[in-house]
């Protein structure tokens, strides 16, 4: 019998040897977002020589000063708690009040962060940073930003802490991400104007980059219960300084949008087509202690710049610049010493009121302008306060958004599901050199409804996924006997024949353009894209004199801002050479940004026939001649066209 029990114990004990417990810890051990996110530990750690570990706290001991007695002096009568370090962790344990437990660290404004902790708890434990000391304690806060998590809940929120009470940016919310019987990680990732929030290596959320008050960085604790902490880490990528030089550069948001900002202060967008500039500094504005009416500013602004035509933007004009989790500013300038900060456009900080809000032409009822909020991207009706909206922007439209103008009852109207689904689709295929499918799968998207699809503006998409721009004829002659009275319609037709290298066709919509029925306020835009239209057809031609006579018949082309844009953007044969074609039309050669290139000959459609026309070989002025010639002097030398695919 004792022999059997001891045999029994063995087996037992020795299953137990076995057991991988090893495997088990590590389950239950910390998960920074740096294991597991492969960007983010290329940006704050390796291939990074810039970033810098501000914190790294394993509670070995209290060399960083960390509070542990809670006295009546710092943190009130009402607390009844204990934090101390022992054995590598910090213990908080609270009986009674909710209090912040902190310590100092600067962070640089403007600078990327990661702030990371790892924890184990039944209750909850939240992560703060941002915060000002409530007098000489830094165990209360104010003002302070909050990731925290209810462990027993498995829920987490984000709060901002504004000087107006709380800002409930992300309430309560259940998430599986909560290890409710080990340890947690939270991990905070701000990068450039968001941040990221994580927990055990998952994004639970993204918002706007808080504005931070203070230097505090720590934890706030549970009103009752116990917490194990095993580390905070602060890690930062400071904030690349500007030069006078980054007056004139070029910022690439994503893949589509390209900014081009000049000495002038006028940033081209030669996605939109839309120019934008600035009136004054806020400085200035401050010191004037009046804000310039919005009338005034725009007189001024065309009295005293050489561009004229400039008015408020639009609600959904400033829209098209705001990236919502982009994480990159879209508009900023800095002059003088570097870090002078003068403007600003795009994802704002936070509760920075003064650069928060810009006025937009849209009003109400009553005649009241509103703004748009780029906190939250969408408009609010403007505080009658002066100074309440210090960043205030004027623009030129572009060409898609002239095609809205043009037809006030042109509405975008968004694609359905299915719609989408198609699309993906036949960009897929093409993508894949699948012609056949991708064109059958266009006809079944143009059956779900056309005029739908160009009132989306579906041949911008086409355009952009570098699909054949036959596609987007086929739209336009769906909707042609509907819309050939809108100039909107033939700049759409004109511009789409230019990109496919059609001069015979583009010609033809240059002419139809001309003669469309409008007296609107956009007929001087209207004969100015005519002229650009018709130059740019006889030089595809391979015409170039003859494309100089219809842009010299506009005077008006050196005041037009949208004419600009588009030589810039899209109409880059006519800048083979750049001095005559600023002295033709009588501006600095400076506001010519674009490159010369020819578009690669496509197929497109003869929009009064229907009939599908093949594209011809290039025309011979624009190729490099077959036989030998002298090289040309280097001064005044025609550059190599670049071919647009």
């Amino acid at each position: 019998m004792t022999k059997r029990f001891f045999m029994h114990l063995f087996g037992i004990l020795l299953l137990v040897s076995l057991y991988p417990f090893h495997l088990m810890a590590a389950q239950e051990k910390c998960v920074s977002v740096l294991d597991v996110n492969e960007e983010i530990k290329k940006h704050f750690l390796e291939g990074n020589p810039e970033h810098k570990v501000l914190l790294d706290e394993q509670f070995e001991n209290n060399r960083n000063n960390w509070p542990e007695q809670a006295t009546k002096t710092n943190i009130g009568k009402k607390f009844k708690g204990a934090f101390k370090i022992r054995r590598g962790k910090l213990f908080i344990t609270t009986k009674k009040g909710k209090r912040q437990h902190a310590i100092p660290i600067k962070i640089k404004p403007g600078s990327d962060y990661l702030i990371e902790t790892c924890f184990k708890s039944k209750d909850y434990l939240g992560l703060v940073w941002g915060g000002k000391a409530k007098g000489n304690s830094n165990m209360s806060l104010e003002n302070y930003v909050r990731f925290a998590t209810n462990i027993e809940l498995g829920k987490f929120i984000y709060q901002t802490d504004a000087k107006k009470g709380w800002g409930y940016i992300d309430p309560w919310k259940k998430n599986k991400a909560i290890n409710q019987k080990g340890y947690n990680t939270l991990s905070i990732v701000k990068k450039n104007s968001t941040v990221a929030l994580f927990i055990n290596g998952n994004k639970v959320g993204v918002q706007a980059a808080p504005y931070l008050y203070g230097n505090q960085i720590g934890f706030d604790t549970p009103s009752s219960g116990k917490v194990e902490v095993e580390s905070l880490t602060v890690r930062e990528v400071p904030l690349k300084t500007k030069s006078t030089s980054d007056i004139y550069r070029t910022l690439k948001l994503g893949s589509r949008d390209t900014f081009f900002i000049n000495a002038g202060k006028m940033a081209y967008d030669l996605r939109t087509n839309i120019i934008w500039a600035k009136s004054y500094r806020s400085g200035e504005i401050k010191k004037r202690k009046h804000f310039i009416s919005l009338d005034q500013f725009i007189t001024t602004l065309n009295q005293t710049t050489a561009i004229k035509g400039w008015r408020l933007p639009s609600i959904q004009e400033y829209s098209t610049i705001f990236k919502r989790g982009d994480g990159r500013d879209v508009y900023t300038s800095y002059i003088g010493k570097p870090n002078v900060f003068l403007y600003k456009l795009g994802y704002m900080h936070q509760l920075q009121a003064e650069k928060r809000y810009a006025w937009a032409r849209d009003t109400d009822n009553s005649g009241k302008h509103f703004c748009f909020d780029f906190v939250y991207g969408g408009k609010t009706l403007c505080n009658s306060q002066p100074n309440f909206a210090q960043e205030v922007l004027a623009n030129r439209q572009g060409l898609p958004e002239l095609w809205g103008l043009l037809n006030e009852d042109r509405k975008a109207l968004p694609l359905g599901e299915n719609q989408n689904q198609l699309f993906e689709r036949v960009t897929a295929a093409f993508h894949a050199n699948l012609a056949g499918p991708g064109e059958m799968l266009f006809d079944n998207l143009l059956e779900t409804g056309a005029k739908s699809l160009y009132l989306n503006s579906l041949t911008r998409k086409i355009i952009e996924n570098k699909l054949p721009l036959r596609l987007a004829g086929k739209v336009l002659l769906a909707v042609k006997e509907a819309e050939k009275n809108s100039p909107a319609f033939w700049i759409e037709y004109a511009h789409l024949a230019g990109l496919a290298n059609q001069p015979a066709l583009l010609l033809k919509g240059a002419e139809k353009l001309r003669s469309v029925p409008y007296h609107g306020e956009f007929k001087e835009d209207i004969l100015d894209m005519a002229a650009v239209f018709e130059a740019l057809g006889y030089h595809l031609l391979g015409k170039e004199n003859d494309a100089l006579t219809p842009m010299l018949m506009r005077p008006s082309l050196k005041n037009s801002l949208l004419i600009f844009s588009y030589l810039n953007a899209s109409a880059t044969p006519l800048l083979k050479d750049k001095e005559r074609l600023a002295t033709l039309i009588g501006v600095d050669k400076s506001f010519l940004i674009g490159q010369y290139a020819v578009p690669k000959p496509q197929a497109f459609y003869n929009i009064e026939t229907g009939q599908l026309i093949e594209p011809v070989a290039a025309a011979p002025a624009l190729e490099a001649p077959t036989e030998k010639k002298k090289p040309a002097k280097k001064k005044g030398a025609t550059p190599k066209a670049t071919v647009l695919d």
